[in-house]
């Protein structure tokens, strides 16, 4: 963004909804100032114009060849750090200048660190750097209580789930199997996983506690075992191994229907205004949290309460009241707005979550179930006639149903149409 002095001296005057976009990107973007040296008057005044429009934002950086403590001092006070290049017989600042725009431009993150990738004898840093990485790219579904391994899987390319008798197993590929997005340096930062991880299994230190916090990330979508290699004798690693006894529970391993969770157990007993009141309640705390996850989940029972209350045969018939602004109108958005709100609808670790409460993952396991029950159909006719039949993935239909029914009842999401059982 080319911003110069005449442009923000007057854009709040002759163009306010431009106005309005610049203070969101310097309000919620890392924003790095180039061209700019601490005796510019612009760089003051853009610095007090961002003080005067945003009282928090994140961090804001200056590249400049030279380096003065006052002036640095002077920077950070208005919250705007120094990077100062170190250019060498090799670099120039140009080119360190250079390198930096090809790294912020790259589409593949792992582009960023192809150096660290690339390299022989990783210290510790550089491995527990890699690690994190990992960590990072699933963090945001330790929001939930159960997740679907799909979940997981869209998150990693050269990857793919493999269905075991009553559990997952996660192939983080690193060999020669082709797949669709073949992508060779992906697989060798796979492989370098691999090696971090079982060189730091019997540890105490950073790299097994990120391990351990991927693992349990793992272990809520009923992965059990992560797999690197094709090889016929090569060893699955149990995740379980690398979990002290704390986080191991048998909890994944059977689904009980003595509670449905508490926005289910509301819809089945009727009691459809407390769930609203209930619902209300967490979407305010959900936004002073920012946690965007159970704000779509409990603005989506929200409505599906709304729904059940206005459709209820018995319900006397009255309206369902919210909170209401001073035009009448709800406080409390429909789920989809507030994806449209906070620009979730183009995050990849949000997407889920919004292909679920539109029922497209729905529409998925009920079309991979009925193929799953018409192969059945045709191996029992087979057996039947006296033929044989082998499916490695005879259990896949058992393992969707319950992660879907898992995912439904321990992440406290209402089904308007639960039916009581006997």
């Amino acid at each position: 963004m080319v911003f110069k002095e005449d442009d923000y001296l007057k854009y709040a005057e002759e163009f306010p909804l431009i106005e309005n976009y610049i203070k969101s990107i310097l309000s919620t973007h890392v924003v790095v100032f180039i061209g700019y040296s601490y005796s510019d008057v612009d760089l003051k005044l853009i610095t007090k114009w961002i003080e005067t429009k945003s009282k928090v934002t994140p961090p804001k950086y200056l590249f400049s060849s030279r380096y003065n403590e006052a002036e640095a001092s002077y920077l950070k006070n208005h919250g705007i750090q120094f990077l100062n290049p170190k250019p060498d017989e090799k670099s120039s600042v140009s080119d360190i200048l250079i390198e930096f725009f090809d790294l912020i431009s790259e589409n593949n993150e792992l582009l960023k660190y192809r150096k660290i990738i690339n390299k022989n004898g990783l210290n510790f840093s550089e491995k527990l750097f890699l690690i994190n990485i990992l960590y990072q790219k699933i963090k945001v579904l330790d929001e939930l209580n159960s997740i679907l391994p799909m979940q997981i899987k869209e998150l990693f390319s050269n990857s793919t789930i493999e269905y075991h008798i009553g559990c997952y197993a996660f192939y983080l590929i690193t060999d020669g199997v082709l797949t669709t997005d073949y992508d060779d340096l992906v697989r060798r930062y796979y492989k370098l996983i691999h090696e971090i991880i079982e060189e730091n299994k019997d540890s105490d230190n950073e790299i097994k506690l990120l391990v351990r916090k991927i693992f349990n990330i793992f272990k809520k979508a009923n992965i059990q075992f992560v797999k690197f290699h094709s090889f016929k004798n090569d060893k699955y690693l149990n995740i379980l191994d690398y979990l002290g006894n704390s986080d191991t529970n048998n909890d994944s391993l059977y689904l009980t229907f003595s509670t449905k969770g508490e926005a289910n157990d509301l819809i089945f007993s009727e009691k459809y205004e407390q769930l609203i009141t209930t619902s209300i309640n967490k979407i305010s705390l959900n936004k002073k949290e920012g946690n965007f996850i159970g704000l779509a989940i409990n603005s989506f029972n929200n409505e599906i309460a709304q729904r059940a209350k206005k459709s209820n045969i018995i319900s006397d018939r009255e309206a369902i009241h919210d909170n209401k602004n001073q035009n009448g109108k709800s406080e409390v958005k429909i789920f989809k707005d507030y994806f449209e709100f906070y620009g979730l609808m183009n995050k990849k670790e949000y997407n889920f979550i919004n292909a679920f409460l539109n029922f497209n993952i729905l529409d998925g396991i009920y079309l991979s179930v009925n193929e799953r029950i018409k192969i059945n159909e045709e191996r029992l006719v087979s057996i039947r006639n006296g033929g044989l039949s082998f499916d490695s993935n005879e259990t896949e239909g058992i393992l969707l149903v319950k992660s879907y029914l898992d995912f439904i009842y321990k992440n406290n999401i209402a089904r308007l149409c639960c039916t009581k059982i006997s």
